[in-house]
């Protein structure tokens, strides 16, 4: 895919990312729950790879924030490092994995990926919210916030993400030379 295709691909990820929270919000806690904005990062990271995804992530939540004023200004810093990481650490592990088997590689990609950006929210968040007290932020605040409170979320992006990838790569969209960093040659 050539950088123009990917800037368009990454630009109309950055919409939806924009956009399909507002649906989600008219659901009591629905952003929580469903972390509409997570599903065009991780979507973008696989297409696009690792320096487009990072980018949507870090984007999505600042451009909605600016037209929306979702994420709340407290939720900003630590949703923008966990999409970067999501966006990044997907398009990074989708080209660095390669098993004999593409969905293996893509399911492998996304839920380290998925654990990674979890890992960085929940970092981002203790460092914000401790303030210097010990109790301020625990381990079952990041468990509650990262892993049960958005279990429904977790579940569609394991249902929908590898689905629009499996059908990007039957529509070639994403290719053999797509999978490998830098100009997309290999040897």
């Amino acid at each position: 895919m050539s950088n123009t295709k990917k800037l368009v691909f990454a630009a109309m990820m950055t919409a939806v990312g924009v956009l399909l929270p507002m649906a989600f919000h008219a659901v009591p806690n629905g952003g929580a729950m469903f972390a509409p904005m997570h599903l065009p990062v991780l979507v973008c990271g696989f297409i696009c790879g690792p320096y487009y995804g990072a980018m949507v992530g870090i984007v999505c939540p600042l451009l909605s924030f600016v037209f929306t004023g979702m994420p709340a200004a407290p939720m900003l810093p630590n949703m923008m490092v966990e999409l970067f990481c999501y966006g990044g650490s997907v398009g990074l592990l989708f080209r660095l994995i390669k098993t004999e088997h593409f969905m293996l590689d893509v399911y492998i990609s996304l839920v380290i990926g998925m654990l990674i950006g979890r890992a960085m929210g929940g970092i981002t968040s203790c460092l914000m919210f401790l303030g210097g007290r010990k109790d301020a932020y625990s381990w079952s605040v990041f468990f509650t916030t990262y892993f049960v409170t958005c279990l429904p979320a977790i579940a569609v992006q394991i249902a929908a993400v590898p689905a629009i990838v499996a059908a990007a790569r039957r529509g070639g969209i994403i290719r053999r030379a797509d999978r490998y960093l830098g100009d997309g040659h290999y040897k």
